[in-house]
């Protein structure tokens, strides 16, 4: 069956594990002994890119006592095209989607089914390798990691596949000296599994809950096509706040294990000036230095752009999911982020983006988990509105 450019498998293909030694079934294993062992997925047959196929992994717990189960993703450095997800888990036929795209804590009752669906969604052409193992990781009755391989081949992308365009027509009445007003910040690094936001942190951009914004000033010419914007400073308090480990904005794990406590401050060391084109509301501020102060201190120059930007831009590719978390700013097909140009029709808002290779990281305190960062890739999302300065 095929619908909205994806190819779904029958839902009802299961793999019983329940027979393969005692990693299903748990009384068959004696007390002290770990489980472990790996099973080969059937492969997924050949894909288009920009089409996807389901599959479960289907397990049965045999014990008489609760499984419990720690987390399951895929092994790191397997999936290394980026092609498989974990989408679900299905518990006694109850399905949950997995937002993030990753197991976390998981108890399943005694004699229960269980299943991981998986989805392969080829992200490159002609891929005949396309391989990953995915680990599932038990805490008890018995502690020990379960592998399952899983494999894939990809075909050309489908031409009937869309593609995103950002908002596009004349920019009317923004001229002048405007307010670039920040609502959210979101970071997307290649050793993490999910983006660091504003919008999941204790407190909106690190200051106190009733500033759901910052305002920065930003200058637009018509005239000149062109755009300036001022050197940020300490004073404008502009910074990723500490991720929240509880709440309704709760930050995923990998982000609340990083270790961050206080805020991160971002500042620009100079004034910045770029293109616009009043034609159709894009923005292009090259080289804008950016200047990150916390838990970590890190410098680096970017490129920001209401534009599309390919990942192969920056030497090590971003956490793929990462970038899925971003929604429909990441184009998997195309390895592209991207921006949104000024749109006057939703109150001047706009999305810039870019690709940088992060420089030397320091650190506060040592914290392996950002000393990680140094040499590796971030992408930087900024999103906000121009308005009308009334002040």
């Amino acid at each position: 069956m095929m619908f909205a450019h994806r190819v779904i498998k029958n839902a009802s293909i299961k793999i019983i594990l329940a027979i393969l030694a005692c990693t299903a079934s748990f009384l068959a294993c004696r007390p002290n002994e770990q489980i472990g062992g790996m099973y080969i997925l059937e492969d997924f047959s050949t894909t288009p890119v920009c089409h996807y196929q389901e599959k479960y992994i289907g397990i049965t717990n045999n014990s008489s006592q609760e499984t419990v189960i720690l987390g399951a993703n895929f092994s790191k450095g397997t999936n290394r095209y980026g092609s498989f997800q974990v989408v679900a888990v299905v518990v006694n036929n109850e399905e949950t989607v997995l937002q993030n795209k990753r197991v976390e804590r998981l108890v399943i009752p005694a004699h229960a089914n269980y299943a991981f669906k998986i989805r392969y969604e080829p992200l490159l052409e002609n891929k005949t390798d396309d391989i990953a193992y995915f680990d599932i990781a038990y805490q008890s009755p018995r502690q020990g990691v379960y592998q399952v391989r899983v494999s894939g081949s990809s075909t050309t992308r489908d031409t009937q596949c869309v593609t995103v365009e950002t908002p596009s027509g004349p920019v009317e009445g923004l001229d002048g000296d405007l307010i670039f007003r920040i609502t959210k910040l979101e970071a997307a690094t290649s050793p993490l599994d999910a983006t660091m936001s504003s919008d999941q942190g204790t407190v909106p951009f690190g200051i106190d809950a009733s500033h759901r914004y910052i305002d920065i000033p930003i200058r637009i010419s018509h005239a000149g096509h062109s755009v300036t914007l001022p050197s940020i400073t300490r004073d404008r308090s502009l910074a990723l706040p500490p991720p929240a480990a509880s709440g309704p904005n709760k930050a995923p794990d990998d982000i609340v294990n990083t270790g961050i406590t206080i805020p991160t401050v971002i500042t620009t060391g100079r004034d910045i000036s770029g293109v616009f084109n009043p034609d159709n509301g894009e923005i292009t501020l090259p080289s804008v230095p950016i200047i990150m102060d916390g838990d970590f201190h890190t410098e680096f120059s970017l490129d920001l752009t209401t534009e599309s930007r390919s990942q192969r831009s920056v030497r090590i590719p971003i956490n793929i999911t990462a970038l899925r978390s971003l929604g429909s700013l990441w184009n998997e097909s195309t390895q592209e982020l991207h921006g949104q140009r000024i749109n006057t029709s939703d109150q001047g808002s706009v999305i810039l983006i870019g690709f940088v290779q992060i420089g030397s990281v320091t650190v506060r305190n040592p914290n392996p988990s950002l000393e990680e960062l140094g040499g590796k890739s971030m992408a930087v999302i900024i999103y906000g509105n121009i308005i009308q300065n009334t002040n």
